[in-house]
Formats: C-alpha cells, structure tokens, sequence
C-alpha cells in the first residue's frame, strides 16, 4: 500500500496566505484530497473502459468468422455487454460525486473509495476482454492496446491489492 506519514512542523511560522483550509484540519483537507484522486481515477477508468468497447465493437464488426460477424457470437455480445452496463453504473457513480463536489455538498470516503477499486477492476477486466478478442495481433500491433494495459495496471495497483484496499 501507499505509505502514510505524520508530518508536524512545531515553531514554524507559515503567513496566514500561504496556510491551506484551517489550521489544525489537514486531515480533512489530506482526505479531501484523496476524495478527489479516487474520483479522478474513476474517471480515467471510465475513459479507459469506453475506448476497450470502441476497440472491440471495432474489430468484431471488420472480423468475419464463417457466416457471420465476430460481433454476433455470443462471447463479444456478452463481453460487449458487460463492459456496457459496467461502463453506466461506473459513469452514474463518478457523475453523482462530481456533482456534489461541484455543489459543495460532503460525502463519506466510501463511494469515492469505491470509483477508485471498483473501477480499477472494472477496466483491468474491460482490457482483459480486449486482448482476449484481438489475439497476438492486439498486443504486437496495436501500440494503442498495449498503453491501455499498462494503465490499466498502474491504475489497478496504486494501493496495492483491491483486497486490502476494500478492507480499509
């Protein structure tokens, strides 16, 4: 996981301009912060989730296996249709907490914990199918693809295992 230190600066004179929030809720301003990461990690899944189903759709439209098309057999139609409706729930829960940000409104830790874990798997999973479907071809000739792994396990990481993560 990340590494949390205390930092405390006794006898240190900071101007009134230069002090972040109030003085003695760094907590508060160092959760809100992490608000907003999990948040824009959410985010960045959710982008990263749509451009999986673009590439898919794509390809299984272009591939032709027998009579019909690779986006009629039933493993894209279903792989296409998870990654769907994961990408609506995932979108309904980043734009609500943008929107009470926005508004000023507070909210617990958990929701936003939640975009950052969840949709981490979400998009490993999402990249997962997208290889799967491309074969050799996506990860040797699609540079595009391979970026799309290597964030999907960055992104996944961060904090180490979800595991841990969700039992915080």
């Amino acid at each position: 996981g990340m590494m949390r230190e205390r930092v405390q600066m006794d006898g240190v004179f900071v101007d009134h301009a230069h002090v972040l929030g109030q003085i003695g809720a760094a907590e508060d301003i160092a959760l809100d912060a992490i608000r907003h990461s999990n948040l824009a990690i959410g985010a960045a899944c959710l982008g990263g989730m749509k451009r999986c189903s673009q590439l898919i759709f794509q390809h299984a439209t272009q591939r032709q296996i027998g009579e019909a098309g690779l986006v009629a057999h039933p493993v894209t139609m279903t792989r296409l249709g998870r990654i769907t409706a994961e990408v609506t729930a995932l979108e309904c829960l980043v734009r609500l907490l943008a929107d009470g940000v926005d508004a000023g409104r507070s909210s617990n830790s958990e929701p936003f914990t939640v975009c950052k874990l969840v949709g981490a798997e979400m998009l490993w999973q999402a990249v997962d199918d997208l290889v799967q479907l491309l074969g050799r071809r996506g990860l040797v000739e699609t540079p595009q693809v391979r970026q799309l792994v290597d964030y999907a396990r960055v992104l996944r990481g961060l904090d180490g295992p979800a595991e841990a993560g969700a039992a915080i």
